[in-house]
């Protein structure tokens, strides 16, 4: 047991070093880093006793792998047929219970009284953070220190390829920055400066990189966190509700993208434009097969072109719909719908329970939850598995706050 504990301490070490730095990259390592560790960490499981952890799996979990399942169902009926043997179904299938496994792991050490991990993701978030205000004012000299540009190669593309990594970047910063910033609160003074430093460094980024989904989820999560501080299980009961509706409503905000003026659209930034003009369009594909979807990833069929502010032939839908609600819906129907908010109604349910979860713990979850639904209602894939993996390595950080009620402000 000693040795397998050891084990898990280095894969921990590891992957909690490899997020942030692999973040700056685009981010996409993250999963495959998260999926190796959980399946190393299984080596040595059939010593604690595994049937006895499977039994205590809670029914949000299992509802989760049902909605999952059902969305890799779909790709049989998906006009979509990926070319590689491994496709986005299969990874996502197989990659959430490793992440879980991995989440386990970082669990089992937060429970052992390991309290370096956070301390140096919060560090790293930090310096990430300092670091993508730099290359965004500087033309993007860190990046081109360690990559630096290829003689005969595309400018224009290469912008729009750092755009891209900082932007998933400043996301996987944005996600990880309630968790640290209730276990750093609780450190006393120098800790809740900390914090305030973190999360300033995080908001000034989004503002500098112009991601506004990030900034906006900020604003709001602080408000989450904030309502938490005093009635935290009122505060968490809205954002799963706030987390459900945006899913199981989504066809209410295609049908009124669909019918907004033209002066109103105008009266909007472009990219915020070019999303309502996705979400207006995607309302006849909703309606048009609402019970099962169009399959796994379908959306990348979808080849219809329009005309905005002079830009010809701009697709309306690129790769996806940056809606993950609209997302599900679309290719999974209302059964998958249905589906995710079961998942998030047990989830609420679990964390709910009397003695579930701590005060701070429940700001942290707070926090985390409505930064996850802001970002994803107006951002990525819901299929990505790097926001997947992201997304449970920041849920696992809460397992590190302390629960004790007192070294939080009432």
């Amino acid at each position: 047991r000693d040795i397998y504990a050891k084990k898990d301490l280095v894969l921990v070490a590891l992957v909690t070093l490899f997020v942030p730095v692999m973040s700056y990259a685009g981010g996409l390592g993250i999963a495959a880093v998260m999926a190796l560790c959980g399946l190393l960490g299984l080596i040595g499981i059939w010593k604690l006793n595994p049937a006895s952890a499977f039994r205590k799996i809670p029914p949000a979990i299992w509802a989760l792998l049902a909605f999952l399942f059902w969305a890799w169902l779909s790709q049989f009926w998906s006009p979509w047929h990926a070319k590689s043997a491994l496709n986005n179904a299969d990874k996502l299938l197989i990659g959430v219970p490793l992440y879980l496994a991995c989440a386990a792991m970082i669990g089992a050490q937060a429970r052992g009284g390991v309290r370096v991990f956070p301390i140096m993701l919060a560090a790293l978030a930090a310096l990430g953070a300092v670091l993508a205000i730099y290359d965004t004012l500087s033309g993007y000299k860190f990046i081109y220190l360690f990559e630096p540009l290829k003689a005969g190669q595309d400018i224009n593309r290469r912008i729009a390829d750092n755009l891209q990594n900082i932007g998933h970047h400043v996301t996987v910063l944005a996600v990880l920055t309630p968790p640290l910033c209730v276990f750093l609160w609780q450190k006393g003074r120098a800790g809740r400066v900390f914090a305030v430093v973190l999360a300033g460094l995080v908001l000034a980024a989004g503002l500098v990189t112009g991601m506004n989904a990030v900034v906006i989820g900020l604003v709001l999560t602080a408000c989450a966190m904030a309502l938490a501080v005093i009635r935290p299980r009122f505060a968490l009961a809205i954002v799963f509700l706030i987390s459900a509706s945006v899913i199981l409503f989504a066809p209410v905000l295609a049908f009124v993208a669909k019918h907004m003026g033209p002066e109103m659209r105008a009266k909007l930034p472009f990219s915020w434009e070019e999303r309502v003009a996705t979400w207006g369009y995607l309302y006849d594909k909703v309606m048009a097969k609402p019970w099962f979807g169009y399959g796994f990833d379908a959306v990348r069929t979808f080849n219809d072109t329009h005309t905005i502010r002079g830009f010809k032939n701009r697709a309306f839908v690129s790769l996806h719909p940056h809606n993950g609600g609209l997302h599900i819906w679309v290719e999974t129907g209302l059964l998958g719908a249905l589906l995710a908010c079961l998942a998030l109604f047990l989830v609420w349910k679990q964390l709910s329970r009397t003695g579930a979860l701590s005060r701070p713990r429940l700001i942290a979850v707070c926090g985390l939850v409505i930064t996850a639904t802001i970002i994803s209602s107006f951002s990525y894939g819901v299929w990505q598995d790097w926001w997947w993996a992201t997304l449970i390595f920041a849920a696992a950080q809460i397992a590190f706050i302390a629960p004790a009620r007192q070294n939080l402000p009432s």
